[in-house]
């Protein structure tokens, strides 16, 4: 289970570069074929449907949990009756999801009908009923590689989430280069989450052999599911709030062009974020079989600190390469106009890091049923940090929203929250921090510093920007290998190295045969 977890780290580092370049690079050509009205129609009624998605309410994660701890216990029974529970709670969703899905699709006129010609209404018609069977198929394949997660197996379902990345693009470009629309693209999501659907739920009934049989509803049980859930599902919400709120607070004090430099900054740390989920991800199920064997809190810390490194390796690299190079990547990529979002985004990625690295703790609170602290606390950041942003907008403007965010996430997040981790959780904080970050910060800052030099050379073209991102990541990698790395972590990446460099010596071989 070992490797399955560091094969499904890697995956999903894979399945979060995939989705960020596809962000980056494809999303213009999106625009460009479709034209801004027609993309303008697919983001409106996809964000629309979009909310219905939020009616999961966090069972995924809750499903990984109890399987992983009916696993452990050797409770064939219970986790047959969990699972028939869940799917049972997931078939009234999609019942429920259909039908407010249908209420809402005789109020399309209303809704949009000031703002949307008769042709686009028709579309949106037609692209809000596929995207209602696209959701709740969506809704039940997260059941399924939920429980796939609950055994520990996350090579096949990252696998297939990847090659749905890759064939929605081969066809969507195909589809695009041939003048199809909207339509069409809703049209290939909702086929290629059917597919996954079906390719999971295979995997997960004929390979891992999970059962799923009702022996009765348990009303206990039914209010444990419901109560963990809803946490997670308050975690999930509270996010969004994050980096909705101040961009509402922006577009009712400023204007909508303050609202487009607040959002490309978003972008980014939406990006930066997601990175740290790739590890954190595959560990609550060893979490969870760990706090149902009576782990310690000292055993906790060390199951987190060698991944939390490895986190901290990536996200030292990402932030310092941003702050050294961000600003020129955003004026190439979307005008000197976006150049302050360089400055948002710096603001906020940088406390942010702190809990990103030690996300790990998150599968902690979740095997340990104690993430109901942490859902209700980022409520309140989140509240606190658009109050206090409201007299910074009008002192500072775009800026100003970001500090409020930022001052109240360090008091929120860094401080509270590891203050809850060591005295109530029985996470060693201080031996966490200073085992996590030794030989790691500094090398980051001494990486940071030779950066600084690049950093002067003002790349003007993708050309020179790119040359000096590659510079940087060279002499960061041999400056955390010089002094940042232990002896474990340096034969882990030299395997990698290995394995890759075989993989692709191998595949040139048979080129030569071929």
């Amino acid at each position: 289970m070992k490797d399955e977890r560091k094969s499904g780290a890697a995956l999903a580092y894979i399945i979060i570069g995939a989705n960020s370049l596809v962000g980056l690079c494809f999303t213009p050509f999106l625009l460009r074929c479709l034209g801004q009205a027609e993309y303008g129609l697919y983001q409106l009624i996809g964000s629309f449907v979009g909310y219905l998605a939020i009616l999961d309410f966090g069972i995924a994660s809750t499903i990984t949990r109890y399987v992983a701890k009916y696993h452990e216990e050797g409770d064939t029974r219970g986790e047959e009756n969990f699972l028939g529970m869940c799917f049972m709670i997931y078939t009234i969703m999609g019942l429920l999801i259909v039908m407010l899905g249908t209420l809402v699709f005789w109020q399309l006129d209303v809704i949009f009908g000031p703002s949307l010609t008769p042709s686009e209404l028709s579309k949106a018609k037609i692209m809000f009923l596929i995207l209602i069977v696209s959701i709740v198929a969506t809704l039940f394949d997260r059941g399924f590689t939920g429980a796939i997660s609950g055994y520990e197996r996350f090579v096949i379902p990252r696998i297939v989430n990847i090659g749905r990345i890759v064939f929605k693009v081969l066809i969507l470009v195909l589809l695009l280069l041939n003048e199809f629309g909207a339509i069409a693209i809703v049209v290939t999501d909702a086929v290629l989450n059917l597919i996954v659907l079906f390719v999971n739920s295979f995997y997960a009934l004929n390979k891992v052999k999970i059962h799923i049989r009702l022996h009765q509803w348990d009303k206990k049980l039914a209010r444990e599911i419901f109560s963990f859930s809803f946490f997670i599902f308050l975690s999930a919400v509270t996010a969004q709030l994050w980096f909705r709120l101040p961009q509402l607070i922006l577009g009712i004090m400023t204007d909508t062009a303050s609202v487009a430099v607040f959002a490309v900054a978003i972008q980014f740390n939406e990006m930066y974020m997601g990175l740290s989920c790739a590890i954190s991800g595959v560990f609550l199920p060893r979490a969870t079989q760990m706090v149902a064997r009576g782990a310690s809190g000292e055993e906790l810390t060390d199951m987190m600190i060698g991944p939390s490194r490895y986190q901290l390796m990536l996200l030292g690299a990402i932030l310092s390469g941003f702050l050294l190079f961000g600003r020129q990547f955003i004026t190439l990529w979307a005008g000197v106009t976006y150049a302050q979002a360089y400055i948002i985004a710096s603001i906020i990625m940088v406390p942010i890091t702190i809990p990103l690295f030690q996300n790990l703790a998150i599968s902690i609170l979740q095997a340990k049923n104690k993430h109901s602290f942490r859902a209700l606390l980022y409520l309140g950041i989140a509240v606190a940090g658009a109050a206090a942003s409201i007299p910074l907008v009008r002192m500072y403007g775009t800026i100003g929203v970001a500090f409020g965010s930022a001052s109240t996430f360090i008091l929120g997040s860094i401080i509270i929250m590891n203050i809850y981790y060591h005295y109530v959780i029985g996470i060693n904080i201080p031996r966490f921090f200073k085992e996590a970050c030794h030989g790691i910060l500094p090398s980051i800052l001494l990486s940071g510093a030779l950066g600084v030099v690049l950093s002067y050379i003002w790349a003007d073209s993708w050309i020179k920007l790119i040359t000096q991102c590659v510079l940087f990541i060279i002499g960061y990698s041999f400056i955390l290998w010089s002094f940042g790395m232990n002896s474990r972590e340096k034969r882990f990446f030299s395997s990698c190295t290995i394995i890759a460099l075989n993989t692709f010596m191998s595949k040139n071989k048979i080129g030569e045969l071929k």
